[in-house]
């Protein structure tokens, strides 16, 4: 029957709008790729951050979201990781994760070169003085140009990204160091968040500095990565406590 057809088709025709606007919402919904990092800052851990950048760039990522929580590290890793941050054209936000963890040392220059600064309930940020490989204070001459110079970096770093830069230079000269809230109170960080997906509705539309990125994380798709195998393995050689026994 011409009536039957007609609505059998009509009602075939809404079908198939529905499926492609379901299609199509799907597709604009935007992907963050979250990077664990539960470690220490070295070459091993640096390559992972630097390829997990590089991914979210090739693959059209709205944003890197890098959950650390580490004692810090390496100086030259740390600088190498700053860099790729700061020339990302995915946005990078650093948010110190789980409660209980924090960026510690090398963390907190990492933190302060983030487009975000963020950090979750119980997490500390700070105690940033440069010591030797061993652990021990470095030699008076010395020690006062490596102070001078990692004070001035991690200001101008916090600075040029909306943040108080006279906190973190006393994360640097006098190794101080601030919990979650006294960091967002003082300036510090930009927002504290108890989890992942609210951080990604608190952090939505913000802007970003300097590159004034708006950022679009409201309900994002979040696909987390994790060193592989290979680089687990070869972190574990990289530990110096490890060195020291082989």
């Amino acid at each position: 029957m011409p009536f039957l057809r007609g609505f059998f088709a009509l009602t075939g025709a809404l079908l198939v709008a529905f499926a492609l606007a379901g299609n199509a919402a799907a597709q604009e919904r935007p992907r963050v790729l979250a990077v664990e990092f539960q470690n220490d800052v070295n070459p091993v851990t640096q390559s992972f951050f630097v390829d997990a950048v590089d991914q979210a760039e090739e693959e059209g990522y709205e944003a890197v979201v890098l959950l650390l929580d580490t004692p810090g590290g390496l100086d030259s890793a740390m600088r190498a990781m700053i860099k790729r941050e700061i020339e990302s054209s995915v946005p990078v936000v650093v948010y110190v994760f789980p409660p209980g963890g924090r960026a510690a040392s090398a963390g907190a220059f990492i933190a302060m070169g983030a487009d975000v600064a963020a950090m979750a309930p119980q997490t500390d940020i700070g105690s940033s003085t440069p010591i030797n490989v061993g652990g021990e204070d470095i030699q008076e001459d010395l020690r006062r140009k490596v102070v001078n110079e990692a004070a001035a970096y991690i200001r101008e770093l916090a600075e040029e990204h909306g943040r108080d830069g006279d906190w973190a230079e006393r994360f640097v000269r006098s190794g101080s160091n601030l919990g979650a809230r006294a960091a967002l109170a003082e300036g510090v960080v930009d927002v504290v968040s108890p989890d992942l997906p609210t951080l990604l509705e608190d952090i939505d539309g913000m802007r970003t500095k300097p590159k004034g990125i708006v950022l679009e994380t409201a309900g994002a798709e979040v696909e987390r990565v994790e060193m592989s195998f290979w680089k687990r393995i070869l972190d574990t050689i990289v530990d110096p406590n490890i060195i020291v026994l082989l």
